[in-house]
């Protein structure tokens, strides 16, 4: 329930707080998770695999362009893992307290479906629900977004005419990029790549030539908004060196994609099929009414023809340009697993190498890659599109994707592109109004979990005295806009600083999720957690150096002692050494200079060099 409902309940029948069982069933539900999606795309069914049945041209599967097999367990509109983690709750419960009957409120109707094979069910608020009414949903919604991708498409495919580019040839090295929200023009009219940051620079200064092999999105991000099509393109354009992917699709590729719907009729095969069923069965539960819509919609939306269309956009770029390296930033999200398996189809000779991006723990799950079933595509020999190896940011990293199975060589701690500013630093006193307490929330990608954060909070600060909250968004997700934040916005600011503004004025962070957190902790910020009925992808549950917090009667204790001696709560400097350590190496400052020296290691050895960490 909500942290003000749980605050605010008069319990005279017994109370379990469902956030601190959470945490305790979260190991198993994940692992559940992990090896439900590897056993319904590698478990053979009437003699052929689902991986199988989605193969076609390019000689890899479609299934891995499918949203649930990227396992974005913090993407708002695929809460598999999520309302696992509560299913396995209720069972945890339920056995300690030999139940068979369960009364569920307000739960989703997939829950409760889910819940209802392994229980007597008595549903409050909430029914199991007939599964062809989310099904005609997903094919509803499928079909209309992918004629709205048709649609974008055939006006990009316009306005590329018009703009014709004669691109350099011949680069050494292409990065991933997406036009014009990970690199575009900066103020100077210079590029300006927000992840790769000054790498480029380093790798000309080294004689590599550099190209940028981007997508066209001109609606990604928030600051993109209200603006012409065409003026996006003529600004790409006028760069030699950015070679949109787009240029290389003609009319009658982009509609036998489009048009194609034979991943959909495969999925159906399978759909009818009881042995099919049967896979979702897992610890007692069955988990084929938390799923079945995502698959749907994800065989029928644009999801499986926009990624085909980068996959052939990249085979034929880099069968013109003929690179030797080919580094991306997003690890094994859909669009690089796109770009992997068409640079290799382009390329036989082709390195790919990918830089991570941000930080990553045990519990993330979207960076997870089964070694046996996934990664090296066994039974069915439908592997995963995935990198040669990884530039890591820190010790955790390398952990983490030597777990996925990467050999210790493939897996390099050179620090992050974009964190070569983060040093253990002293604070900057912050700047006081009429408040003497700032409270800074820091704001993730997921809507459930920060706004049970934001309730928490504003509940907690209500008989402390002189706190103000402020709260600071995600730069790619605008929690501030969504509906679940109406209700906080006369009680919580939302901040329009820079990232080092807002720092400079927090007395104290809280977060769920997000990397800004550890930043806050190196300039000496005390940062705190707030821990929510789910997953948990912060460092900080592989770290645990920090306070963190389930109940709003501990956060208001700890809120009240914080008032008193702020003080207290910083981290001490052996604290801030390991998290610099763990999550953004020994030397942040020198990422680009120690990635950009392997990256000519390697192509002037002609890939036989041996590659080894830097820091």
């Amino acid at each position: 329930m909500a942290p003000n409902e749980e605050e605010e309940g008069d319990w005279e029948l017994q109370f379990v707080r469902g956030r601190e069982v959470a945490q305790e069933v979260r190991a198993r539900a994940r692992t559940l998770y992990l090896d439900l999606l590897a056993s319904i795309g590698s478990t053979p069914v009437r003699g052929r695999t689902l991986r199988q049945a989605l193969q076609g041209p390019g000689r890899y599967s479609r299934w891995w362009f499918l949203k649930p097999s990227e396992k974005d367990c913090v993407y708002d509109n695929d809460q598999t893992y999520a309302l696992l983690i509560k299913l396995m709750c209720v069972k945890k419960i339920a056995e300690q307290e030999g139940l068979t009957r369960v009364q569920v409120f307000g739960a989703s109707p997939e829950f409760v479906t889910s819940l209802s094979r392994s229980f007597e069910l008595v549903a409050a608020g909430s029914s199991s629900f007939k599964m062809t009414l989310p099904v005609a949903k997903a094919l509803g919604w499928g079909i209309l977004s992918r004629l709205n991708f048709l649609l974008f498409y055939l006006r990009l495919w316009w306005i590329l005419k018009l703009f014709p580019s004669r691109p350099t040839t011949g680069f050494d090295v292409l990065l991933e990029a997406h036009w014009d929200w990970s690199v575009g023009p900066g103020l100077d009219g210079s590029l300006h790549d927000r992840y790769f940051t000054d790498l480029p620079e380093k790798l000309r200064e080294r004689g590599v030539k550099v190209g940028w092999l981007a997508s066209c999105e001109p609606n990604s991000a928030v600051w993109q908004r209200g603006r012409r099509l065409r003026n996006v393109v003529a600004a790409a354009a006028r760069y030699p060196e950015v070679v949109l992917l787009e240029r290389f699709l003609t009319l009658f590729t982009i509609l036998s994609s489009v048009l194609n719907l034979r991943f959909l009729f495969e999925f159906f095969r399978f759909d009818r099929a009881n042995a099919f069923k049967d896979l979702f069965r897992k610890d007692g539960f069955d988990l084929y009414p938390l799923l079945r819509k995502q698959l749907i919609l994800s065989c029928c939306d644009s999801s499986i023809c926009r990624l085909e269309l980068v996959a052939t956009a990249t085979q034929r770029a880099c069968r013109q340009q003929s690179p030797r390296f080919l580094l991306t930033f997003l690890e094994l999200f859909l669009h690089s697993r796109a770009m992997y398996a068409g640079a290799r189809l382009g390329s036989r000779d082709l390195k790919v190498w990918t830089a991570q991006h941000a930080a990553y723990c045990s519990d993330k799950t979207f960076g997870v890659a089964e070694p046996t079933r996934e990664l090296h595509g066994n039974p069915d020999g439908c592997p995963m599109p995935a990198p040669d190896g990884i530039f890591v940011m820190g010790e955790l990293g390398r952990r983490i994707w030597q777990g996925n199975g990467y050999p210790k060589e493939q897996v390099l701690v050179t620090g992050g592109l974009r964190y070569q500013h983060v040093r253990i630093s002293g604070r900057v006193k912050p700047t006081r109004g009429k408040f003497e307490i700032s409270i800074l929330l820091i704001a993730g990608m997921n809507e459930a979990l920060d706004i049970d954060m934001c309730t928490a909070v504003s509940i907690a600060v209500q008989k402390v005295p002189s706190i103000h909250i402020r709260l600071r968004d995600h730069p790619h997700y605008c929690l501030s806009e969504r509906r679940g934040f109406r209700r906080f916005r006369r009680l919580i600011e939302v901040t329009t600083g820079t990232a080092q503004e807002d720092l400079n004025g927090a007395d104290l962070v809280i977060f769920t999720h997000s990397a800004f957190a550890e930043e806050a902790l190196l300039l000496g910020i005390p940062t705190w957690q707030w821990l929510w009925a789910g997953f948990n992808t912060s460092v900080f549950l592989d770290l645990p150096v920090i306070p963190t917090f389930s109940s709003v009667a501990d956060l208001r204790r700890a809120l009240q002692s914080f008032v008193q001696d702020p003080h207290r709560y910083r981290a001490k400097r052996e604290v801030q050494d390991l998290v610099l350590r763990q999550c953004f190496g020994a030397d942040p400052a020198r990422a680009s200079v120690c990635i950009a020296d392997k990256i000519v290691e390697f192509i002037r050895d002609d890939g036989k060099a041996e590659m080894r960490n830097c820091q």
